[in-house]
């Protein structure tokens, strides 16, 4: 009966985990080894209708399966580079992008953009290396190339949770005119799907807003191009894009950057909210904090829900009034009993950023040194295996940094031994500790800059 019933549960969790819209396990087949092998070839550079032979002889062996609709169209770009190649060939002219390396991810997500210009500095013959350098003038020339499926030199390989996936030209080229203009022309959830896997009508319907959008925009400024894109992006983009904004025009310019991201602070959910104010923090701007410290003021008692990122974000740009706001509504949790898997406020204090480096953490670190049930684990220098941890090793470590004060906390030391510099920890606050570091004391030491 037991077995019956785990069964029934284990049943029920993944049905509900289908309806979720959670990812099925993707099947690692023939096909799919073969897609990923035809990746790995290509980024070789071997002779491409070799590479298409074998394909079509793994299709053919295999009629059926969850990859064939992505194995035969692979097989049909690779057909389209071959005729491409052919007449390039017949009439002496290059194809650039079909045999660019720079990997796909490099260019498609921002946060790469650092190591993308080394990238462009060490590769300098690099087809699409070439048009990136030579500037925003270069979509004239991308344009034509977000019609042209090629698989491309580009491929990396990717988890096993997903289908190999072999970056084609109208890939490279979209993400490098969005380099270029420093805006984008897919939703956030779209980018999640590459652009070549679409279909042929949403691909064309894309392909003509940025056909479009640059032949009113390719004598303007970026700052333009950028506010001129911005009406048909969904937020998330809309607050990537304002940061651009921000950082690429005038003085002008970022005063509008900064006025549509207060915008999306004051009119949006928490969690946009929030996206917006650390976008707003990477222009200098922190009036969120009065915003969202005003919000939290008027709670007389802990919030049953609130977005982790909120209070992260008053712990990484506060000061001692968000501090000690946060801190009271996490000391209610923890005198109601609240443990860190309830509890909104006083887990996100100990495990802050700030919790290690500044003295107004202080408080609320003491305050967590009775949470001593293993909560999580974690790897520790030296050891076979990860280590279970509580949130009170946190808060004691992070103290005994802080305050200078020796506990005997060490991470690699048996829970006993642990649990023994916690206790330690808990007698120093309740007898010296929590009468020295009161908020006027700990401002004092963050405002010097002094643990």
């Amino acid at each position: 009966m037991k077995a019956q019933l785990i069964f029934l549960l284990l049943f029920v969790s993944l049905c509900h985990a289908a309806t979720a819209g959670v990812p099925e396990m993707v099947v690692m087949d023939d096909l799919w080894f073969a897609m990923r092998q035809v990746g790995e070839e290509l980024a070789l550079g071997k002779d491409r209708q070799e590479i298409k032979d074998r394909l079509d002889q793994k299709i053919r062996n295999h009629p059926k399966g969850p990859h064939l609709s992505l194995a035969q169209r692979l097989s049909e770009d690779l057909s389209f580079s071959l005729t491409a190649a052919l007449e390039a060939s017949n009439h002496k002219v290059s194809v650039p992008l079909m045999e660019t390396t720079l990997s796909y991810a490099l260019i498609s997500y921002s946060f790469n953009w650092p190591a993308l210009e080394d990238h462009l500095e060490k590769h300098p013959e690099d087809p699409l290396v070439r048009l990136l350098r030579q500037g925003r003038s270069t979509i004239d020339l991308l344009l034509p190339f977000l019609r042209d499926p090629s698989p491309t030199h580009a491929y990396t390989p990717s988890s096993v949770s997903q289908v190999p996936r072999i970056p084609r030209v109208c890939d490279m080229a979209l993400a490098a005119i969005e380099f270029h203009a420093k805006s984008r022309f897919r939703s956030a959830a779209g980018r999640r799907m590459p652009f070549h896997q679409l279909g042929a009508r949403e691909r064309e319907k894309i392909i003509l807003h940025i056909e479009k959008w640059w032949a009113e925009n390719k004598n303007k400024s970026v700052s333009e191009g950028i506010l001129a894109q911005m009406p048909h992006v969904d937020l998330t983009t809309k607050i990537w894009m304002a940061v651009n904004l921000g950082k690429e025009g005038e003085e002008s310019d970022r005063e509008e950057a900064i006025r549509i991201l207060r915008s999306i602070v004051r009119n949006s959910s928490e969690d946009y909210s929030v996206h917006a104010a650390k976008s707003l923090a990477k222009l200098g701007d922190f009036s969120s904090v009065e915003f969202f410290s005003a919000r939290l003021a008027k709670l007389s008692t802990p919030p049953r829900e609130i977005y982790s990122g909120l209070i992260f974000y008053l712990t990484d740009h506060g000061k001692r009034r968000e501090w000690e706001m946060l801190h009271r509504l996490g000391k209610q949790e923890l005198e109601q009993g609240l443990k860190s898997g309830h509890a909104r406020i006083w887990p996100k204090l100990v495990n802050s950023r700030k919790a290690k480096t500044s003295p107004l953490a202080i408080p609320s670190l003491a305050s967590a040194l009775t949470q001593t049930e293993a909560s999580g684990s974690r790897s520790i220098e030296g050891s076979n295996s990860p280590e279970a941890f509580s949130s009170a090793d946190i808060a004691a470590e992070n103290l005994q940094r802080l305050t200078g004060v020796e506990f005997g906390y060490r991470p690699g030391t048996s829970m006993e031994q642990r649990l023994a510099a916690i206790q330690k920890a808990q007698e120093w606050w309740n007898t010296e500790g929590r009468e020295l570091y009161t908020y006027d004391y700990v401002e004092s030491l963050a405002d010097s800059g002094l643990p």
